[in-house]
C-alpha cells in the first residue's frame, strides 16, 4: 500500500463518521486495456481453463487525459493503473506514466512483468509501487500455470525484478510488492516462494485465495488441501521475513474460508476510490460490479463521485454490509481489507468516545 497524506485521509475518516464527502477520491484505479500475453489458470477472463472469448480493447490515450485532469481538480494522490489483462501492452503506457508522474501522483502498476522492451522496463522503474502477479517458484510450474502465449517465462520475470531492485536501491523506489494467488496447483509451493522473494528482496508479499468461477472450480482448494495449507502456514507465520506480508492473516482467515476470508464487517475503502474500466462504467469498487455508479463517457468524475446514487451505496457499505447479500458476495476476498481495516478502527474507537 502506497503511503497517505495523513491530513486527507483524516478528511476522508471524517466523512465517513458524518456521512459526508468533503473531498474527492484518494485513489483512482484505471483499467486501460483487456489483452493479455499469459493464460493464468486462476484468471477471471483469460484463464486457460476458461472458453471465455475477450475482445481486444484499449482505453484512449485521449480519454485517458480527459481523466487525468479530472483527476488533478479533485487533487487525487494514487492512480492505479491495472487491466483485464497485461497493461505493458497498451501502445501508450510510457506516455501514461509519464503525464501521471508529470502530475505529481502515485502511481502503482499491477503487472507480470514478463516484458523485454528495455524503454518500457526503465518507465516502469519510474512508477512508486509495482503489484506483481507471480505465484510460481521455478520455469516448470511458471509453464503449467501460465500458459504464456509468447516466450515469457520465469527467468524473463526474475531478471525484470532484479533490474527493479536495483533502481529502487537508488532512488528508493518502485516498491515491489508480490500477489500469490493460492490454488490446489501451487499451495504447497508457498514455503519455497518466501524463500524466492527474499532472495529477491521485494518488499512486500501478498497472499490471497483464487476466487473461484464455473471455470476454475477444479483448482479450487478442496477441504483436505485446506487444513494442510494450514498447517504449512502455521509454520511460516511464525518466520521473521526481510519483507512484510500478510501470511498470519491468510492463516486466521483459512478457519472463516467460506465467510470472509479477511473478516470485514462494513466497507468503508468506497469512501477513499474510485473505478473506471475501459468501457466508461465507474466503480467504487475494482472489485465488485455491484457498487457501479455510472460511466465516465456520459459524465466527468467529479459529477460521478458526489452523486446522491454514490453517496447511497456508501452508506450501504457502512451501515448494510453483509456478505450474504449478493451485493457484498464478491468482498470475501477484498484486495484493500488492510486499508478498509484502518477505516473499521478508527470508526470503533469514534463510537466509543
Amino acid at each position: 500500500m502506497l503511503k497517505t497524506n495523513p491530513f486527507r485521509r483524516r478528511i476522508t475518516f471524517e466523512g465517513i463518521k458524518n456521512d459526508i464527502v468533503y473531498c474527492g477520491p484518494q485513489l483512482v484505479h484505471l483499467y486501460i486495456n483487456t489483452n493479455c500475453n499469459l493464460r493464468c489458470e486462476y484468471c477471471w477472463f483469460h484463464s486457460h481453463l476458461s472458453d471465455l472469448k475477450i475482445e481486444g480493447r484499449i482505453l484512449a490515450y485521449e480519454k485517458f487525459k480527459e481523466i487525468l485532469e479530472d483527476c488533478k481538480k479533485l487533487k487525487v494522490e494514487h492512480i492505479v493503473l491495472s487491466s483485464i489483462g497485461e497493461p505493458s501492452l497498451h501502445p501508450d503506457i510510457e506516455k501514461m506514466i509519464n503525464d501521471i508522474k508529470n502530475a505529481g501522483m502515485l502511481l502503482r502498476i499491477t503487472t507480470n512483468l514478463t516484458f523485454s522492451k528495455k524503454s518500457l522496463l526503465k518507465a516502469f522503474a519510474k512508477v512508486d509501487q509495482l503489484a506483481i502477479n507471480f505465484s510460481a517458484v521455478d520455469d516448470e510450474s511458471y509453464r503449467a500455470m501460465y500458459k504464456p502465449l509468447d516466450k515469457s517465462n520465469f527467468s524473463r520475470v526474475i531478471k525484470n525484478i532484479y533490474f527493479i531492485a536495483k533502481v529502487r536501491a537508488r532512488f528508493k523506489k518502485p516498491s515491489i510488492e508480490m500477489r500469490f494467488i493460492i490454488t490446489n496447483n501451487n499451495f504447497k509451493n508457498i514455503p519455497r516462494a518466501l524463500e524466492l522473494y527474499r532472495d529477491l528482496n521485494v518488499d512486500y508479499v501478498y497472499f490471497t485465495f483464487m476466487d473461484d468461477t464455473k471455470y476454475n472450480k477444479k483448482i479450487e482448494l478442496t477441504g483436505k488441501n485446506k487444513l494442510v495449507l494450514k498447517e504449512i502456514l502455521a509454520i511460516q507465520a511464525k518466520k521473521k521475513f526481510t519483507f512484510r506480508t500478510n501470511i498470519f492473516d491468510i492463516y486466521e482467515s483459512l478457519a472463516n474460508y467460506r465467510n470472509c476470508a479477511f473478516k470485514l464487517r462494513r466497507c468503508l475503502i468506497i469512501w477513499e476510490r474510485i473505478s473506471v474500466e475501459i468501457n466508461g462504467k465507474a466503480s467504487l469498487c475494482c472489485h465488485n460490479e455491484n457498487l457501479t455508479v455510472g460511466d465516465i463517457y456520459k459524465d466527468n468524475l467529479r459529477n460521478l463521485w458526489f452523486a446522491k446514487k454514490t453517496q447511497k451505496i456508501r452508506s450501504l457499505g457502512k451501515y448494510s454490509f453483509n456478505l450474504r447479500n449478493k451485493i457484498w458476495k464478491s468482498c470475501k476476498y477484498c484486495f484493500a481489507a488492510e486499508q478498509n481495516h484502518f477505516y473499521e478502527k478508527m470508526l470503533d474507537l469514534s463510537i466509543k468516545k
